[in-house]
């Protein structure tokens, strides 16, 4: 009993790792990606072609491709899922204190290259970042159990400028 299998020729799959800020990254690989195939695809005459047949991930990967299913899903195409993507992480992202200040970085940097026991600016970064993260929550993400009074936030962006 030998049936013939339909199975394609080709397919393709796209797999998102997980990795935290990873996710943020995988969003502009995801367009350049869904791009070069989009244009490859109108070149060899298959416009109507699902640009991927499978989709997958990990921890925040498997976010992204939950973001990428549920777009293509509701639409029923992949047009416009790079857009839904980055949509997605531009909702999720946040400036922070730390990088609204353009000295913040020089300023570690240079007494780092005066004494190596000092953190260097990318360490100093990533240290309050965490610090604010921990403090104040990332909008739509988290908000800490502890609620700050206004004066308290000031008092630390104060402090932030004042590095």
């Amino acid at each position: 009993m030998n049936k013939k299998m339909d199975i394609p020729e080709k397919e393709r799959a796209v797999v998102l790792q997980g990795g935290g800020s990873l996710g943020a990254y995988e969003a502009g690989a995801y367009r350049a990606l869904y791009e070069s195939l989009s244009k490859k695809d109108l070149k060899e005459g298959r416009k109507g072609r699902s640009t991927f047949d499978i989709v997958a991930g990990t921890s925040i990967g498997a976010i992204n491709a939950a973001v990428l299913v549920s777009y293509v899903v509701e639409n029923q195409t992949y047009e416009g899922s790079p857009e839904r993507l980055v949509d997605f992480w531009n909702y999720l992202s946040k400036d922070l204190m730390v990088e609204t200040n353009p000295f913040f970085k020089p300023w570690w940097d240079y007494w780092h290259a005066i004494n190596r026991e000092i953190a260097t600016g990318e360490a100093a970064r990533r240290y309050f970042s965490a610090k604010e993260f921990a403090i104040f929550g990332v909008p739509n993400v988290f908000y800490p159990h502890r609620t700050y009074t206004r004066q308290q936030i000031l008092r630390f962006r104060q402090y932030l400028v004042s590095l």
